[in-house]
Order: structure tokens, then sequence, then C-alpha cells
């Protein structure tokens, strides 16, 4: 099926990906300096534990901040074009997939 919309599909879409435990930019924002709006991002934990996740824009300013994600528990957050200069996620261990979306 198409984007159902008379605008162009997202054009920040990482994919779904394991996010990694150390700060790294999100794929799709190719530097910490890039502009963008963010429509989204959903979270998956596939371990019996709890897992946080963290995202920041490129300066290191919070948008989600160590937010908790229980065992085989899957979270969505929306936001509303959030403008951001770049992206990066990290999770607090193995274990979490992650997409964002958004536009660059």
């Amino acid at each position: 099926m198409g984007w159902p919309f008379a605008i162009a599909a997202p054009t920040l879409d990482s994919d779904f990906i394991t996010v990694p435990t150390s700060s790294t930019l999100v794929p799709t924002v190719a530097a910490a300096g890039t502009s963008a709006w963010l429509q989204g991002a959903n979270f998956c934990n596939t371990t019996t534990g709890t897992i946080t996740v963290t995202l920041t824009d490129g300066a290191g300013n919070k948008i989600l901040n160590a937010y908790p994600i229980g065992p085989s528990l899957s979270v969505s957050f929306e936001w509303a074009f959030m403008p951001v200069t770049g992206l990066k996620w990290l999770a607090s261990v193995t274990g979490l997939t992650g997409k964002a979306w958004g536009y660059v």
C-alpha cells in the first residue's frame, strides 16, 4: 500500500534495528547537526528484564530520559513534527529494538 497522504512519506526512517548501548546517531540522521522533524518512535523490549531508553538531540538535550520499558513490552511515542537538530539514542542494556521516523 502506498503512502496514504497528500504529502511525501517520512524521509527519516531508521527501520527496526537494535538500539545500541552507547549514544549513537539514529540511522538516516547523517550528522549531529542535521535538522529534522521528529514524528514518532517505537521501542520493543525483547528481554525478561526492564530496559531504559534515552533519546537526545545532537546537543544532548533529552527527549526521552532513561524511559523504562518492561519485559516483553512495546512502547510507542508520537510527536507532532518536533524540531530536533541531530538525533541520538541508547539503551541501558542489549535487547531493545527501536524505530524512529519523521522528516529530514
